[in-house]
Parts: structure tokens; sequence; C-alpha cells
């Protein structure tokens, strides 16, 4: 879908907001403060149900009002969703049906690019995973019923850590034992595609002249135990140390992945411009791989594009949005710099009291 309309009421700093966009970038500037980063949540939760910002997604509402609502008209449907206290629901408007969270991730695709994200190769594990996950989710049919199982497992394997129930445990290490390599061997190819799009994909080509060092980036899985001793073995090694602990200390919970130069830790290596750029460049091979398997490309949502970026690497991020035919919404605290080829718009963002107003 591509978005040609957005219009939110009662999301953060805007009593009402409307966005005319088309396909393209769109460039959204101002003031530190200014309610930028509000319009790429409501776009964001308006397709998808959820905040990047916030797990408590009610203090998106604005001012105390009972609801707030995003209404997203696109070139092939309009998706009207309401944010109250308690819940929150999508709604095609076409047919006025209520759309699943599941149907709306695959139906409108979206990559966050956050600001914080620039440490990438330094990020928490849990943070790598879900960049696995999400893109597992929507390329590997069998990986959302596998996931679902394995949340189960793990689950239940908590309860009986927590609670001694050392016989009941057995059941559930039998469970972790069976779909371990299914999801292991999921994890890996996917990492192997990663190598192999660093290596011998041609979108890249533009950034390798002022990023030589991305030519030199691979991935190396890490599937939460030691391969070479087994899952099996592990789970009996340290039976009793985690009913001591009351949490398990190996599995696929603590799937990993290292990110290189060579053979090097790129945390080490890499400057906060650097890791910026190749955070940038993860997400939107994910945005590549979506796009391959569901013949719909994501909408691309970029968080203050210019933190950490010098102005060459900006415009080659341009570039390969404008390039790809990518729609994308980004943010900056200063006026982007666009080349008159790209097909561009900006929009301003101004904060005046508590009401945010966006124009032209």
């Amino acid at each position: 879908m591509i978005i040609q309309n957005i219009k939110i009421q009662n999301i953060r700093s805007y009593e009402f907001a409307e966005l005319p966009i088309n396909k393209g970038i769109s460039a959204i500037y101002g003031e530190n403060g200014s309610g930028k980063t509000s319009l790429l949540e409501a776009i964001h939760f308006g397709l998808s149900l959820r905040s990047f910002r916030t797990s408590k997604t009610e203090q998106i509402i604005w001012n105390n009002e009972l609801k707030a609502e995003i209404l997203i008209t696109g070139n092939t449907k309009t998706i009207r969703t309401i944010k109250d206290k308690t819940s929150a629901k999508a709604i095609d408007e076409n047919n006025e049906k209520k759309i699943s969270r599941k149907e709306l991730l695959m139906q409108c695709p979206t990559c966050v690019i956050e600001n914080k994200e620039f440490s990438f190769t330094g990020s928490q594990p849990d943070y790598k995973r879900k960049y696995l996950n999400k893109i597992l989710f929507y390329v590997e049919q069998d990986f959302n019923n596998f996931y679902e199982q394995l949340s189960k497992i793990h689950k239940q394997r908590l309860f009986c850590l927590k609670n001694g129930q050392k016989k009941e445990i057995l059941i559930w290490n039998k469970a972790l034992i069976e779909i371990e390599p299914k999801i292991t061997l999921l994890n890996k190819c996917l990492i192997n595609d990663l190598n192999a799009f660093f290596s011998t994909n041609d979108h890249l080509s533009d950034f390798f002249g002022k990023n030589n060092w991305l030519r030199r980036i691979n991935f190396k899985y890490k599937a939460g135990f030691d391969e070479e001793i087994g899952l099996e073995k592990h789970l009996g090694n340290n039976f009793e140390k985690e009913f001591v602990i009351n949490k398990p200390l190996v599995g696929l919970h603590k799937r990993n992945f290292d990110i290189l130069i060579d053979q090097d830790d790129a945390s080490s290596i890499l400057s906060r411009g650097q890791q910026k750029v190749l955070s940038c460049i993860l997400h939107l091979v994910s945005k590549e791989f979506i796009e391959k398997s569901l013949n719909i490309q994501p909408i691309v949502l970029i968080d203050d594009i210019c933190s950490e970026l010098d102005k060459e690497n900006q415009y080659l991020m341009l570039k390969y949005l404008n390039n790809m035919n990518t729609q994308a919404i980004l943010t900056s605290i200063e006026k982007i710099a666009l080349d008159n080829k790209f097909n561009a718009n900006l929009f301003y963002v101004e904060q005046k009291g508590d009401i945010t107003n966006v124009k032209r």
C-alpha cells in the first residue's frame, strides 16, 4: 500500500494534524521536542497497533482525551485505527471490517529506524533477536507457529523453575529439544542470507565508496547454547543450577548474532557514525527481504536521519531510498537538503504551547 494521506487526532501533542504525502520521500523537520517523532509513532501505530516508543500505549493519547484516532488513506485501502485507554483496533474503512494485527502487519509492513539505533552493533541480544524474528515472521511461513510454540515452552519452563516442579519440567525440556533444530535452522539460513546480501547486492554499491569497511562486514549466529555440546546435554548439566536461580541458563531465548569486521567485533572498531550507517542498512536489508517475500514494499520510517550521519552518508541514504522507489517518511532537526532529482516533499513541524502543528 502507498500512503496518500494521514490524519491524526489526539495523539501526543497533536489535537489534530493532516499530512498529505506522495510516493517517495517525505521529510519532516523541526526543533527538538516539536513532535516530529510523534508523527512517525502515529503512522507506525496505525499500521501495527504498537508504539516503537513505549509499551504503555495509553500514553500516546493527547491531553487526557478518551481516545485517539489515526486515519491512513492509501492507494488500495483506508485504515482507521482507534486507541482508547485499554484497547486498540484497526478498521478497514472500505468494508468497515476489523483488521487483526497479523493481517495489518502482512498487508502494511513497516521498517522503523529509531534515533537510538546507531548502536545496533553493541545492542542487547534481545534487540538482535527481535530483528531476526521480524524478518522470519514475514519470510518463513512456519516460523510464526514455531515461535508461538517456543514462547509457550519458555513460559512453562519458567513456571516450573519458579515452583520447583522438577518432574513437570522434563516434559517441557523434551519439547524444547525437539523444536530447537527447526528454529536454529531458520535462523542460520537467515544469517547466511544476510552475509550473501552484503557480499553480492548491487543496491549497496553506492555506500561502498564512502564506507569501504562494509565489504568486510559479516554475521555469525549464536544459538543460545554451545552447539558442540548440544542443547540436551546443556539442560542436563544445568538442571539443578536452574532450579537454584529460578531461571533458564541456556536455550533459544538467548539466540543472538555477532556483527564482525573480518573476525573482530564491529562495535569496537566502528565510529558512532559508521554504526549508524550499518544500523540503517540492516533495516533497509530487512525491508528488501520482506518485499521479496510478500511482493509488498514496506514503508520506511526513519527518526532523525541526520543524527550521527555526515552529509555524504545522508545523501547516500536518500539516494538509496529514491532509487529503490521506497516510500519513506523521515524526521530531522534541520531542513534536509533534497536533490531535485528525488521524488520528495518537505514538511515543517512547530509547537505552540501544548499543541503541535504541521505545515508545508
